[in-house]
């Protein structure tokens, strides 16, 4: 007899769509049963009106020796994210709560505790910059490290709790070990069990449909909390103002007052015949930018004063002419008694909005100026601001930007100083960014004194007698030591005479209170002075005295800061810009489920999936960016519009949204400080060193749990937007079938990491896991360990990068790799590199869905560089359908945890979107690790499903077969679980060779993994009624095992 192979493994295929080519399904040979290994976790025991009952059982646990200290590992567990804290395993579970009320833990029980001694645990890392790469720091929290005590105290944890749209939830996190750091010890227990009791009302609203599929995506308790969505407030659409009537955009970039002529508006569009000039107004909203707290109030539009001046006719000619008040974006603001300045980072240009019609409009108050008995004054307090925006203060990210660098330097800096009060005090703030370190202050040679600055991003303050040249004076900074600091900005504040340059003078006066009169020098004829209190609080003084270039005038002021712009009729200040808007109301939409929001330009091409969308079933609309910005920055371009126009879509549509896709690209370089940066299509949100469009969608409560599913389409034209559009559309339309929809295509990094991280076995090992227990057994697994690949002279993986390429363009429906990473490549070897092999995929419309555990593959918001992630969407000769990537530095253990709750969530359900597993799988996620979350990015639409097989096949075959002998099988085709009766067409029948297990010792663990076996055969076979049978040829060359 020949030689018989035992256990044969039974794989489970689906099919693709009735006709030719249309089902592939592979025959393992050998047992395939550690591919789906249970593991263990936290479970719901029970649960009542009283709570929930939880119960966990810790994993396998295993010990990863370093020269610098220990890891545990235990299965099915994640490390705490917050540097500095012992490494320890911790399992958690999100518990849906009833609306209100309070929650608390009791009946703790541990059982097996067990003190073992392990020395050194390594602290929980911080991610920093590497030779291009994200580096693992490990540095202990003294306070944690030099306390004789376990970490942390309790073996349970409950978290604050967070809203999920809707349903109040709140984290709770399970330590089955816990660590001494004095002793050197751990306590591990077997089994952890506790009560979670809920107290208050236990009703509330039934969720809609996409409520319900989160809350069974991330909640253990989902049955309970299916009533427990807080009612949705009773808020009525406000209406935009825009809506209807004629609107004048005008931009501002500077302080003045501002002439807007009969002209200008005949050029925007308006008919000067059909309008009246009482009825002009001018609204304005305050051009701040927008508070990023969901809970502060948001600026409302108000209207300012005006002076028309209409020559006495009553009507509005070419010559004629609007004056208002106008204020830049860069400006001192008072905040109370204290007097700070805003320097906007996302816009120059101010924004005031004119219009007419209606009622009549508010004018200027004609304001007393006469000269009163008592003091005159010639001097006020002048304010210097300079900030030179160069370098931006976090690499290739964020808001913040600073000057130039000190390093030991004596550095100088000159400003034309007129007219100041000689011999006078003169204060000098100065902010650095960096360590605590000295510096000398000089004013024109002069020592003024010693300024140190604060590490905690505070400004120094030097005073002293300032030595006034007129024209050019120097202030130098002169550091002590050689640390390394950023210069951000310097101020000035000196006394200045009240003489006008060029026929003009604004100046401020405050903490003053009763009559007071002003002497201002220098003037020509015709000057006039303006009160401004406020923004929107403005007079025109008059009764003023100006004689032989002297102007005099008095005001009585109530300690409040004043401020008056004393000028002449030539010094009126012209917009940047007038134009007419086109009218908008998004606040009175009825609502959607999907929302695209799309740069002008783009819009032609995103109402085109909007189209697609809708004859899917979904209620989609497109908006213009211009009108969120609109309506609720009040014109200003501000990411934070785009996150006030969700909430409100949120809170007041009906149906709500449950995915928006951001349809265009942005970037950090909000003003073009760089002089090279693209225009800003779509812009991103930006918090420090962090870049998150996950937080566009956080708009129920505080939290930083995304309620909205929101993904973003990098396009900067519309060639390249018809690329993406038409990727989608051919790919839902499921105009490539076949095979390539069964695989997935797995890639995991080798062990090293650089010189000082030589020999890491996690990125294989985390690939393995998510292979084993993630993945469902209906897929063909292609692996590309490059622990399996040799490295060549220059330390790349050539073989490996082939061997990818190659799977690629074969196409697969998913594509996932865990390893190091930057903007452009996957790994130190360079497995995939954007730039250089992007182009070299050809796989059509046969598009993976890339989830990339990295740091950085997806930094889309580099005004200059592209991504890898980036140029995969784009490409179109393939690529994929879309990409999950981080978009900054990240560490792995949060990006494994992010990467496996993204299967859980997507496989857990039936054509679960990308965006909602997505979703679903941050809110899976303790909050320690929700930071590291946020920098990951949908690139691509977050309502798209993935191109799944349609039909399931079960097969039935021998469980033993010998070599060279004819393996009979025959299988049945089921739709939604049912025989598929009209089903006939035909199958590909796919056997392979056993899988081969590779064990290797590396960093004080054996890592094990699985390999599939090559193929042994392939062919075709009819179906007819749902059914088919067929036989295939074994091979003599064949395995021998039980994998």
């Amino acid at each position: 007899m020949g030689d018989l192979i035992k256990g044969v493994g039974l794989v489970v295929r689906r099919l693709y769509s009735p006709g030719k080519f249309l089902a592939s399904f592979g025959y393992f040979l050998g047992v395939i049963s550690a591919l789906n290994m249970a593991e263990a976790e936290v479970h719901l025991n029970s649960y009542g009106d009283w709570g929930v009952r939880l119960v966990c059982v810790p994993g396998r646990l295993e010990w990863v020796k370093r020269e610098d200290g220990t890891v545990p590992v235990m299965e099915g567990t994640v490390p705490s994210a917050r540097p500095g804290v012992p490494m320890v395993p911790i399992y958690g579970v999100r518990v849906a709560l009833p609306p209100e009320g309070r929650v608390r833990l009791e009946g703790i029980s541990v059982a097996g505790s067990e003190v073992i001694r392990v020395g050194k645990l390594l602290p929980c890392p911080e991610v920093v910059e590497g030779g291009g790469f994200g580096k693992e720091v490990y540095k202990e929290d003294p306070e944690v490290y030099g306390r004789d005590a376990l970490w942390p105290r309790d073996p349970v944890m409950l978290g604050r709790p967070q809203v999920v749209r809707g349903l109040r939830t709140a984290f709770i996190e399970f330590y089955p070990l816990r660590y001494n750091p004095v002793r050197g010890e751990v306590v591990l227990c077997t089994r952890i069990e506790v009560t979670v009791r809920f107290d208050g009302r236990k009703s509330g609203r039934t969720g809609d449909a996409w409520d319900r599929a989160l809350l069974e995506s991330i909640v253990i308790n989902p049955e309970q909390a299916v009533g427990w969505f807080s009612p949705r407030r009773a808020r009525r659409p406000s209406g935009s103002p825009f809506r209807d009537g004629t609107w004048i955009k005008i931009g501002v970039k500077k302080e003045g007052m501002y002439k807007v002529t009969g002209s200008d508006l005949r050029d925007a569009g308006v008919s000067l015949e059909d309008l009246d000039p009482r009825t002009v107004k001018v609204f304005y909203g305050g051009g701040l930018p927008l508070p990023t707290s969901l809970k502060e109030p948001r600026p409302e539009l108000k209207e300012v004063p005006i002076w028309v001046e209409d020559g006495g006719d009553g009507r509005l000619d070419g010559e004629d002419y609007i004056l208002f008040y106008g204020e830049p974006v860069d400006r001192w603001v008072w905040e109370g008694d204290s007097l700070r300045y805003v320097l906007n980072p996302y816009t120059s240009e101010n924004v005031y909005w004119l219009t007419f019609g209606g009622r009549k409009g508010r004018r200027m108050e004609v304001l007393d100026g006469r000269p009163r008995p008592g003091e005159v004054r010639g001097t006020y307090r002048e304010r210097v601001h300079r900030e030179v925006e160069r370098y931006p203060l976090y690499e290739r990210s964020g808001t913040e930007w600073y000057w130039e660098v000190y390093r030991g330097d004596t550095k100088r800096y000159s400003f034309l100083i007129y007219d100041a009060a000689s011999d006078d005090s003169v204060r000098v703030r100065v902010l650095f960014r960096g360590p605590r370190c000295r510096f000398r202050v000089f004013f024109n040679d002069s020592l003024l004194g010693m300024g140190i600055p604060d590490k905690m991003g505070r400004p120094f303050t030097v005073s002293g007698i300032g030595k006034f040249r007129d024209g050019v004076n120097t202030l130098i900074l002169s550091q002590i030591e050689s640390t390394k600091v950023k210069l951000d900005w310097v101020e000035l504040e000196y006394t200045r005479r009240l003489v006008a340059k060029d026929d003009m003078l604004f100046f401020t006066v405050d903490g003053t209170s009763g009559p007071v009169n002003f002497r201002v020098e220098r003037l020509g004829d015709g000057a006039e002075v303006f009160r401004v209190a406020g923004p929107w609080d403005v007079g025109r003084m008059e009764g003023v005295e100006l004689e032989e270039g002297v102007l005099t005038f008095g005001d009585s002021l109530s300690g409040k800061p004043v401020r008056y712009l004393v000028l002449g009729p030539s010094k009126f200040s012209r917009p940047d810009f007038v134009r007419r808007d086109v009218n908008s109301d998004l606040r009175g939409m009825g609502g959607a489920d999907y929302v695209v929001i799309a740069h002008r330009d783009l819009l032609k091409e995103a109402e085109e999936l909007v189209r697609w969308r809708e004859e899917r079933g979904m209620r989609a609309v497109a908006v213009d960016v211009e009108d969120v910005y609109d309506e609720f920055a009040w014109g200003l371009e501000d990411p934070t519009a785009i996150r006030d126009f969700l909430k409100y879509a949120y809170e007041v549509w009906n149906p709500r949204p449950s995915f928006a896709l951001l349809f265009g690209n942005g970037h950090f370089d909000f003003r073009n400080r760089s002089g090279s940066s693209p225009p800003e299509l779509v812009p991103p949100y930006e918090e420090g060193a962090l870049e998150s469009d996950l937080w566009f969608g956080c708009v129920d409560g505080e939290d930083l749990l995304p309620d909205i599913a929101v993904g973003r389409l990098p396009v900067t034209t519309p060639e390249e937007a018809r690329t993406v559009v038409e990727k989608i559309e051919d790919y839902e339309a499921r105009k490539e079938r076949g095979p390539w929809q069964d695989r997935v295509i797995l890639v995991g990094d080798d062990e090293w990491g650089g010189i000082l991280e030589p020999n890491n076995p996690s990125f294989t090992r985390d690939t393995e896991i998510i292979a084993r227990h993630d993945i469902p057994s209906l897929f063909n697994q292609v692996k590309i360990y490059l622990m399996e690949y040799p490295r060549d002279s220059s330390g790349e993986k050539p073989q490996a990068r082939e061997a990818l390429i190659r799977e690629i363009n074969r196409g697969a429906i998913l594509c996932n790799y865990i390893g190091h990473g930057n903007y452009d490549v996957l790994a130190h070897e360079h497995v995939l590199r954007g730039s250089a092999d992007v182009g070299l995929l050809e796989n059509g419309r046969k598009l993976p869905f890339f989830f990339f555990s990295s740091c950085s593959n997806a930094h889309f918001d580099d005004p200059v560089r592209l991504s890898i992630s980036e140029r995969l969407l784009l490409s179109d000769k393939g690529g994929g359908i879309g990409v999950i990537a981080s978009t900054r530095k990240t560490f792995n253990r949060g990006n494994v945890a992010l990467n496996r709750n993204f299967y859980r969530v997507l496989f857990g359900g039936r054509d679960v979107p990308v965006g909602m597993a997505f979703v679903g799988a941050v809110g899976r996620l303790s909050p320690d690790l929700t930071d590291n979350a946020r920098k990951f990015v949908l690139l691509g639409d977050p309502a798209l499903r993935l191109a799944m097989p349609e039909f399931e096949v079960k097969l039935s075959a021998p469980d033993s077969i010998k070599a060279l002998a004819e393996l009979k099988v025959s299988g049945k085709v089921y739709r939604d679980g049912e025989l598929a009766e009209d089903f006939n067409g035909e199958v590909l029948l796919e056997i392979f060779d056993s899988a081969n297990m590779v064990r290797r010792r590396l960093g004080g663990i054996t890592l094990s993994y699985l390999l599939p076996g090559v193929p042994l055969f392939r062919g075709i076979f009819p179906v007819k009624g749902g059914k088919f049978v067929g036989a295939a040829r074994v091979p003599k060359a064949i395995s021998y095992g039980e994998h």
